[in-house]
């Protein structure tokens, strides 16, 4: 199923657990760009916040492709690769909407944790999109099986607004 674990009430270890449940429960983590920022920063924050994800590290030794990087999918060869947000907006997906990693960092620094959980929202909203887009090309799910992803994640994001709106 599909479900957003990203909220600002909730301690960051727990959130990184649920990161790590989810791979549990799905076998598979799709990332943009992991190796180059995600996957170092995910482990310094496990050490940082002493979390010992004992099924994720057992996982990586016996499942084989258990991460999908999406760009490093898309540049093999070496290629030079347009940026999520480029790529997002070639699809007519929201894009980062003028957000990136300087204003990340620099809400995360200013305490405005919105503005943070925003860029990893939008982040992941880009990078399920494209997974779609591309496990349907290499035929690991259907086209029907996307379009249904696809309506799942309209549903999710219409349920959250009209919770926002109630409170």
């Amino acid at each position: 199923g599909l479900s957003s674990i990203t909220t600002t009430e909730q301690p960051e270890s727990s959130l990184l657990q649920s990161i790590f449940d989810c791979v549990d429960e799905d076998s598979l983590y799709v990332t943009w760009d992991a190796e180059c920022n995600q996957q170092s920063l995910l482990y310094f924050r496990c050490m940082k916040n002493d979390l010992v994800p004992g099924g994720y590290w057992h996982s990586l030794q016996h499942v084989p492709d258990l991460q999908f990087d999406l760009a490093y999918w898309l540049r093999q060869g070496g290629r030079e690769m347009p940026s999520l947000n480029d790529l997002a907006q070639r699809f007519d997906y929201p894009g980062m909407l003028g957000m990136n990693r300087d204003s990340l960092w620099n809400s995360w620094l200013s305490g405005d944790t919105d503005a943070a959980t925003a860029y990893s929202d939008y982040h992941a909203l880009n990078t399920y999109l494209l997974a779609l887009k591309v496990l349907t090309m290499r035929s690991e799910i259907t086209a029907a099986a996307a379009e249904h992803a696809r309506a799942q994640l309209r549903q999710l994001l219409a349920d959250s607004e009209q919770q926002r709106h109630r409170t």
